[in-house]
């Protein structure tokens, strides 16, 4: 049986976009920086407070909120790839995959996306692991690299304001 080509397409908004993990998690043996497209998802934010697997810590979900936007980006996957990183979402009992419009330099884009299951969510302020604070600024750093000249992601104060934010919820002893 031939191995199926066509893209689904995935908007990234915390460890996603740490493609140096996502490929070697997900075992995708392309390149990946040439292939992922610089995205906005309008009308939201990125919140931790998805509870972890094990419950200690929490993971990066996000939300409906009016007048906030969310950076990330679109990465293209075959069907097997998707399967893979469902499983490492922990769908669907930890995150569903849902569509979403982005905004990219060249329009509007529905592309699929990771929510916390409203079950999943954590009301009491978990922290993340220094591993999951690695991913995520990391995830910055790439971000901001397809985005040198400052054209796409207008608000150069986006990625501090969330690398103080995932600093202040990293948990000290993991």
């Amino acid at each position: 049986m031939p191995r199926s080509t066509a893209n689904t397409y995935i908007f990234g908004y915390g460890s996603i976009c740490d493609i140096t993990t996502l490929r070697t998690s997900e075992h995708i043996t392309r390149p990946l920086k040439r292939t992922v497209i610089p995205a906005i998802l309008d009308n939201h934010k990125v919140v931790l407070n998805k509870r972890s697997y094990t419950g200690n810590n929490a993971y990066a979900n996000i939300m409906p909120c009016k007048d906030k936007c969310v950076y990330g980006i679109i990465v293209p996957l075959c069907r097997q790839e998707v399967k893979r990183l469902d499983k490492r979402e922990g769908t669907p009992i930890h995150y569903e995959r849902v569509l979403v419009t982005v905004r990219t330099r060249r329009g509007e884009m529905d592309v699929y996306t990771y929510i916390a299951r409203p079950d999943q969510i954590a009301l009491d302020g978990r922290n993340i692991s220094h591993a999951y604070y690695n991913n995520l600024s990391r995830g910055l750093q790439f971000m901001q690299s397809l985005d040198r000249h400052g054209t796409f992601y207008r608000d150069p104060g986006y990625f501090q304001q969330h690398e103080k934010y995932y600093y202040a919820t990293k948990t000290a002893l993991c």
